[in-house]
């Protein structure tokens, strides 16, 4: 399978996705983002030998050096994306909230 299925398969399970949560209560988009924390910790790993795959690929391709450092994962940064979904997850739910009325003046 190349890049472009691959993505393509990504893309298609997250229009999936995005369908389910839109009908999903507050309680239950938390929870999905909690699992996401909990999973992403569970295979912090395997997240990492993947990444010195790509690491090498960088190296062997002279990606710039501060391009490098953005593809770069640690532990703690694995730690920093987990505690982001849970960041997210205590944030009031967004859905069904009027941000801003904007009423227009007919002459």
């Amino acid at each position: 399978m190349d890049a472009v299925q691959i993505v393509g398969e990504l893309a298609l399970k997250a229009r999936k996705a995005s369908r389910s949560l839109s009908t999903a209560t507050g309680a239950e988009r938390k929870a999905a983002l909690e699992l996401i924390a909990q999973a992403i910790e569970s295979r912090s790993a395997e997240i990492l030998a993947a990444n010195e795959i790509d690491m090498n690929n960088a190296r062997a391709e002279d990606m710039h050096p501060q391009m490098q450092d953005r593809l770069l994962l640690t532990a703690d940064r694995i730690k920093g994306i987990a505690g982001g979904a849970r960041q997210v997850a205590a944030l009031a739910d967004p859905l069904g909230q009027t941000l801003r009325k904007l009423s227009l003046i007919h002459i």
